[in-house]
Formats: structure tokens, sequence, C-alpha cells
């Protein structure tokens, strides 16, 4: 480094470049000096962050949809012991016709003219996992039919948990200590329950009742199992079969204006 004086004496010091990359003009943009100075150790670091916050707001969102789950299920029952006259296999015909016009028409409206080949593409799943939902909306109508509300929608409250043992088996997804926990205190209620019944003569509708938690569990693991199909169809044959089991089993398909329009 070579050090010169200019012609009034001052000594003149040498004068380094920088490189464009490192330089911040006066007129120049932060962001982008932010963006020259950020390694990629910054960015992989800043990956998983993002990864863990959409993971705990689809957590959040799964949770707040198994509670309205649950309010939508216990008004079922109120519906129920609110009909005027319409029998249990009218109420599951009715319910469930309602629910496969309303499920295909969003279902069309969801996929348009790719529809038709969205339904195909759900294929085999949806014809496992519908006929297992659309018993055990027959069950639960049945279960409600021969026991309290309040067995029925306990027992069938248990979805979650036979879910998570399904999970458990089938998935390999990992079970935390309290929702262990929570599976023992749950099915020794349904036991005593279960046990209950039989001085009372509300076994079957106990045993109904488990049968609608154990096959909506089942039809909930293949759920999770297809996600890369709109499993929408499921429900559509699910309601497909509910409606034919109750239309044959029903003794006529005459009920009251005000029954059916509680049900539609």
């Amino acid at each position: 480094m070579s050090r010169g004086r200019d012609k009034g004496g001052v000594v003149s010091m040498p004068q380094t470049h920088v490189g464009p990359a490192n330089t911040l003009s006066p007129g120049g943009s932060k962001s982008g000096y932010m963006a020259a100075m950020t390694t990629p150790d910054d960015m992989n670091s800043a990956a998983p962050a993002v990864s863990d916050e959409v993971s705990r707001a689809l957590y959040r969102r799964g949770v707040l949809l198994v509670l309205g789950s649950a309010l939508v299920l216990s008004l079922n029952g109120l519906i129920f012991r609110l009909m005027d006259e319409a029998s249990a296999w009218q109420v599951l015909f009715f319910r469930s016709s309602a629910l496969a016009v309303a499920m295909t028409c969003l279902f069309a409206l969801r996929h348009r003219r790719r529809a038709v080949a969205e339904f195909r593409r759900a294929g085999r799943s949806a014809v496992l996992a519908g006929p297992l939902l659309g018993l055990a909306g027959v069950c639960f109508i049945q279960a409600l039919n021969h026991t309290t509300v309040a067995n029925t929608l306990f027992t069938a409250s248990s979805v979650p948990l036979f879910a998570a043992v399904f999970a458990w088996v089938f998935l390999g997804e990992r079970v935390s200590r309290a929702t262990w926990i929570a599976i023992g205190v749950a099915l020794c209620g349904i036991g005593v329950m279960v046990l209950d019944g039989i001085g009372v003569g509300t076994l079957l509708g106990n045993l109904l009742a488990l049968g609608t938690a154990v096959m909506f569990a089942i039809f909930v693991i293949t759920l999770r199992a297809q996600r890369h199909v709109d499993m929408l169809a499921a429900v559509i044959v699910s309601a497909l079969v509910s409606a034919t089991i109750g239309g044959v089993m029903a003794h006529d398909l005459v009920i009251t204006t005000r029954d059916l329009l509680m049900l539609v």
C-alpha cells in the first residue's frame, strides 16, 4: 500500500473498491441489501418455522371442526325426539336423501366439468368407505330408537378415540399418553352403559351406538389414508346406501309436513 502527497502537502489515503453486492447506496433498496446479506443457512432455518406455524393452524382448525361436528351430532338426537309421527326408518330415508342431494350439488359445484372424473378417481376408496358411513348412520338412528339420547351421543362421541387407536394400528401414527388415558376412561364409561343396558332393556341401543362409533372411526381412517382424492364422493355413496336401507325397511314414506321440514 502506497501513500502519496498532493500539491498542498496533504497525505492522501488509497481508496479501496467495494463490490456492488455489499454496497448500500443512499438511493438504493434496503430490501435488496438484506436479500444480498441473507445466507442459505438463514433461509433453511426459516422454512421449519413457517411449516410449524401452518401445522399449528391446521391443528386448531381440526379441533374446531371436531367440536362443531359434536354439536351437530347432538342436534340430531333432539330432532329425532321432536318427530311427530315419522318412524326411525322414515327419518333415515328422508334425512339421507336430503344429504345425498346436498352433497351431490356441492360436489358438482366444486369440480364442475370434472365432477364425473373426480368421482371415478375416488373409486375404490369411496366404494369401501361410503357403505361404512352409511351403516354408521343406520346404527345411529336405530340407537336413538332403542336407547336414550344421552347414551347414544356419549358412545358416538368416542369416534375420535377409536380413530386414534385405528390410526396407531393401521397408519403408524403416534398416540400421546393423554389420549391413551382418555381412551381408557371412555371405554370404562361405555362398558358401564352396556352392562347397565342389560338390566333396563337398552342393550341393543347401546351396542348400535358402539357400532356407530367404530364404523365412523374406520371411515375417518380411510379419509386420512386417501387424502389425495376428494372423499366427498364417499359421503354421497353413504347417503345413497342409508337412504336405500331406510326406504326398503320403512312401511311407507308418508310423513307430516312438519316432520319433513325438520329432516331436510
